[in-house]
């Protein structure tokens, strides 16, 4: 099932009210350790896209202070997205740690850390913007519209002391690689 982006024209970005992707495929993961980790995505016409990930874990691994591969050791939220499929298999990509220590292949922007509980237990998070300038420093394309195909996967995972290795994407075949743009899936503007 496509991942519905909403397109947020001329006002502020209310949360609640967007698709919510739920990454719950833990396809390597043979024990009980599999946080429950949120997604959400809109685009905002002339800034960029914002995110918004967060995962229900009470004492995630973050030891790791500086932008680096080895934030991957880490309990982190991470995405991989082409943003024009159809042209480029570029892929921006970024992970995050509970404290906001952002490793990416492009710049974020408002990059702010949450944490906090709910009904279902206690989460932290990271919310930020991948502005449309640096999109297009890797993929050339016009503005974004309704019925716009992107491609792309959301992840939870930590190859440190707390292994785990969760997605949103159901891997096709078990022996894949995650993070494999074979293992991505539609990512679709809409308009409402």
């Amino acid at each position: 099932m496509a991942f519905k982006i909403s397109i947020v024209k001329d006002q502020e970005i209310v949360w609640d009210s967007y698709y919510v992707g739920k990454i719950t495929c833990y396809p390597f993961e043979t024990r009980d350790y599999k946080p429950y980790a949120q997604v959400i995505l809109c685009y905002l016409p002339g800034r960029g896209f914002a995110l918004r990930m967060w995962a229900f874990e009470t004492h995630p691994v973050c030891e790791v202070r500086h932008p680096a591969k080895e934030l991957l050791t880490d309990s982190v939220l991470a995405f991989r997205i082409q943003f024009d499929p159809a042209h480029s298999e570029e892929v921006l990509y970024a992970a995050f740690n509970r404290d906001g220590v952002v490793y990416a292949n492009f710049t974020p922007d408002e990059v702010k850390p949450f944490e906090g509980e709910d009904l279902q237990g206690v989460y932290w998070g990271v919310q930020l913007i991948i502005p449309e300038d640096q999109i297009e420093k890797h993929v050339p394309r016009r503005s974004f519209a309704p019925g716009d195909r992107l491609r792309g996967n959301f992840y939870k995972l930590c190859l440190g002391s707390r292994p785990h290795q969760g997605s949103w994407v159901q891997l096709r075949q078990p022996t894949a690689n995650l993070f494999d743009s074979n293992e991505f899936d539609d990512l679709i503007l809409i308009d409402y």
